[in-house]
């Protein structure tokens, strides 16, 4: 039980990290893109201050470039996930294999004696 409990606390874990990454590049960008827009609304549009049509253009513009940013942020979070795993996957092969070669290693010192073979 051990071993599920560990992995459900680095999933909750990993989760939480992700979503406070996707929340933080998501935010950053619609903010970027709200005075990016606005501004060039400022120089395309001839007086001061400048009409409906470029605030709703920038809130769009936007949106999308905080929706962008977040899935890039989703994006990049699930690939260091997938790494992450990998190498623990990895490591516990490497370790359930190391005790099978161990046992193989006894039954052949067993049967052969201890330096019959070259297992090791």
């Amino acid at each position: 039980m051990g071993m599920f409990n560990t992995l459900s606390r680095d999933l909750i874990r990993f989760v939480r990290h992700a979503i406070w990454e996707m929340v933080r590049a998501g935010l950053i960008a619609m903010i970027l893109g709200i005075i990016i827009a606005e501004a060039a609304g400022f120089f395309l549009v001839p007086g001061w201050p400048t009409g409906l049509f470029v605030h709703v253009a920038a809130a769009a513009f936007a949106i999308t470039l905080g929706y962008a940013a977040s899935m890039t942020a989703a994006l990049v979070e699930l690939i260091r996930g997938l790494a992450a795993a990998s190498t623990h996957i990895d490591d516990v092969v490497k370790d359930v294999l190391t005790g099978g070669v161990n046992v193989i290693d006894a039954v052949v010192d067993a049967v052969d004696g201890p330096n019959r073979h070259g297992i090791k």
